[in-house]
């Protein structure tokens, strides 16, 4: 985990307590830290004080109170806003991604985590970013969308100087592990696990390396070797009650427990396990709920009772599909599966073991496994490449010693044996120089493959990212690109109208916003059918393209619903240009895919920014997009096939006495410029009216 900027002197005071925390002390760090809390509290809000509420967020988080780590990184994000210092807030964001996934909150998570992205992203610190990207594939593979993650992760790897780090290192290889295990990829599993816990053993912080011991015992588990997973296992613990992490030291003692199980040691075992989903249940933790009803379960249908397994595994698989694991009830059902045969009523276990095939199918069938293992040979390379090197120093190293020694012996021995220690060195020199000649061609030859395959890697990740951030039916931009590309044009806009800027006066800083519907879109679904909508949604899609710019923001906002955003336009041409996309809309003759041909017509409701060009920060994009959508509401009441929209207005901090029109009213506008495609403004329905 980076560490949190802060440049306050009184900062120095929270060094020693994280030192502690980190070296096996968390109750007394927990301590001194609330007492510096307090101590920071009495005065005007500091840079200090939201920095002692991170790290109290980042205890709780560790030691498994969720609800205490939420509200201390709450209160930290607050302070830091209020004190106008964002270069922290990317490091809360992180925390809270963390945090939500923790608590299976998946959508929460990725919102934070991508926050988290751009935030670093604007400080152009590259560590920061790979480490958010590691935290994405985590909550991915938690979701069991193995395929981007894996992609994501083997980017992440090949990043200089990100890979050189080992936190960044250490987490990617721990979660791709993590991945090919739940594939049942046992063997590539194990080594990128083992590369994980030598890599994270290089760090300070040691949390990470119990969740690889963890993960290390669990497949030593699937593959019955309980010797070697009660090693891993114990290892975790170790670690984990060094921090006080109480929901994995629960974890670790039920896995333990299920150990004791199979090698018959029943009463202790199920003791175990018990006292962990006690705690599980008390806390409300549910990603422990779900790895305790599989280990119950699992326990249950080694001990025969049968029924009690039956039970464990229901509860599992409707909390799983409750929090979207798709993974994790794929496991349950496999699980279900073994318990079934065990009971001989097979066409029932046939059938458990074909919902669980059917379900990992879905999650990565065999046409995109494959790009996968392609990644993880070009990884294997790499590796090998690196043991090639290491090989040959290891060899010169040997080679001097070796001829050390000889020197001594010829000394010692005479003449004869100086002349076999001669033959000997000259024999040794050739099949070095040998191995030298085949190493340098595999090099080359590894060389040559590695930059093919990266090439490959760099044009997938391009597409997968490209993918993440458009609409797959229309092919349009969605939210998520929005969300990146929008605050740097409203500023643009908007500082355009200031004094030290002149773009306005050439009519061409304006942002033109419209809001597009579809008209009675829901009969074409109704009586074509939706693949019918589909195709009528890609023709529609067709005339956006051709009215509108390619510099243009075009995006699917959902469903029939699109906005458009023309950047460095002029106000004054907002009409004329929509009631030509408008009338393009009715002259289109749309061909579904029954075979019919049909005409349709559009609603659109728009809003020039900065709306009042004397006061252009007085509004903020929420507020111009409630108006815009106000407008389109207004078209659809008048009638639809129509457009409504605001060109300029001014506004008041007060509420207008006598307003123009009711949208003026709602909105505290004076000088209202509204625009139409119906005869006068006063043939406009607004929807508070």
């Amino acid at each position: 985990m980076l560490p949190l900027t802060c440049s306050s002197s009184e900062c120095g005071q929270i060094d020693p307590v994280v030192s502690q925390f980190q070296n096996g002390k968390p109750l007394e760090a927990s301590t001194k830290l609330n007492g510096l809390i307090d101590q920071f509290s009495g005065q005007a809000p500091t840079e200090a004080l939201a920095a002692a509420y991170f790290y109290k967020g980042r205890f709780s988080r560790l030691q498994s109170a969720y609800d205490e780590s939420l509200h201390a990184f709450e209160q930290s994000l607050e302070l830091f806003s209020s004190l106008e210092n964002q270069a922290p807030a990317a490091s809360v964001y992180s925390e809270l991604a963390r945090l939500h996934r923790a608590r299976c909150e998946f959508s929460e998570a990725l919102e934070y985590a991508y926050q988290a992205l751009n935030s670093y992203q604007v400080l152009q610190n590259p560590s920061g970013q790979a480490e958010q990207k590691v935290i994405v594939s985590g909550i991915l593979i938690s979701q069991g969308r193995y395929e981007p993650a894996l992609a994501l992760l083997q980017h992440v790897l090949r990043e200089e100087p990100v890979s050189q780090e080992p936190a960044v290192v250490g987490r990617a290889l721990y979660f791709v592990g993590n991945a090919y295990m739940q594939l049942e990829q046992y063997q590539m599993a194990r080594q990128y696990l083992n590369d994980a816990v030598e890599t994270l053993k290089q760090l300070p912080n040691s949390f990470f390396l119990g969740e690889a011991y963890i993960s290390q015992g669990k497949l030593m588990l699937r593959q019955e070797n309980y010797p070697e997973a009660k090693g891993w296992f114990a290892n975790a613990l170790s670690v984990f009650a060094g921090m006080n992490a109480s929901a994995e030291m629960h974890l670790t003692h039920s896995l333990l427990g299920l150990t004791a199980v199979i090698e018959r040691n029943i009463n202790d075992g199920m003791k175990a396990i018990s006292e962990a989903m006690n705690f599980a249940l008390e806390r409300d933790i549910v990603p422990l709920q779900l790895e305790l009803h599989l280990v119950h379960a699992q326990a249950m249908r080694i001990t025969d009772e049968h029924e009690e397994a039956l039970t464990h595994i229901r509860q599992g698989q409707e909390l799983a599909q409750k929090y979207g694991q798709i993974g994790v009830q794929a496991e349950f059902l496999r699980e279900k599966a073994d318990l079934l045969f065990q009971m001989k009523k097979y066409r029932w276990a046939y059938q458990a073991q074909e919902k669980s095939q059917k379900l990992t199918t879905s999650l990565v069938d065999e046409a995109r496994i494959q790009p996968l293992l392609q990644q993880s040979a070009q990884l294997q390379v790499e590796r090998q490449a690196e043991s090639i090197d290491t090989l040959k120093r290891d060899k010169a190293i040997e080679l001097a010693r070796a001829e050390q020694r000889n020197l001594r012996n010829m000394l010692i021995l005479g003449s004869l044996v100086s002349l076999l220690m001669f033959l000997f060195l000259l024999y040794s020199r050739y099949n070095h120089r040998r191995q030298n000649l085949l190493l340098k061609r595999e090099v080359k030859a590894r060389t040559a493959e590695l930059e093919q395959k990266n090439k490959q890697l760099k044009d997938a990740y391009k597409t997968l990212e490209d993918a993440s951030l458009r609409d797959p039916l229309t092919g349009l931009y969605n939210r998520y690109y929005l969300k990146s590309r929008l605050p740097g044009e409203l500023k643009r806009a908007q500082f355009a109208y200031t004094d030290t800027h002149a773009e306005a006066d050439e009519g061409q800083s304006d942002l033109l916003c419209y809001l597009i519907d579809i008209d009675n879109f829901k009969a074409i679904n109704d009586e074509h059918g939706h693949l019918s909508g589909d195709r009528f949604l890609v023709q529609f899609t067709q005339i956006i393209s051709d009215v509108f710019r390619d510099t243009d923001l075009q995006i699917r906002w959902g469903g029939e619903e699109f906005l458009i955003i023309c950047r460095q336009s002029c106000r004054t041409k907002m009409a004329s240009l929509i009631e030509r996309f408008r009338q393009a809309v009715k002259d289109h003759v749309f061909e579904l895919e029954d075979g019919a041909k049909i005409s349709a017509t559009c609603s659109i409701g728009f809003c020039a920014f900065p709306l009042d060009t004397q006061q252009p920060f007085k509004m903020q994009w929420e507020q111009a997009f409630s108006i815009m959508d106000d407008c389109l509401y207004a078209a659809k009441l008048s009638g639809r096939d129509c457009w409504v929209g605001l060109l300029e207005a001014t506004i008041s901090d007060k509420p207008v006495s006598a307003p123009a029109n009711p949208l003026a009213g709602r909105y505290k506008l004076t000088s209202v410029n509204i625009a139409t495609s119906l005869n006068n403004t006063a043939s406009i329905t607004w929807p508070y009216e």
